[in-house]
């Protein structure tokens, strides 16, 4: 079963100020969760599914990424709203 929703994207750095993006894998290995417990929200085609009962983590301006202490976040954009 399902328990976490991971939403790739791009956060700004403290340290140097640009825009990095954090992969799916990269946040699961951030928030220490097992990939078999996630799904991957992948843009258009998932946002009208029902992800209510899932926790979703999203890459955090401030590093925090303790479950157990999580505080409201930075989520500024979307891969697919990110155009280089």
């Amino acid at each position: 079963m399902k328990k976490y929703n991971v939403y790739p994207g791009y956060v700004k750095s403290k340290n140097d100020g640009e825009y990095h993006y954090i992969s799916a894998n990269l946040l699961m290995k951030l928030y220490n969760v097992n990939p078999r417990l996630c799904l991957v929200f992948s843009g258009k085609k998932d946002m009208y599914k029902n992800f209510k009962k899932l926790i979703p983590l999203y890459p955090r301006e401030d590093g925090n990424y303790n479950l157990k202490k999580q505080v409201p976040g930075c989520f500024l954009f979307s891969s697919e709203d990110w155009k280089i």
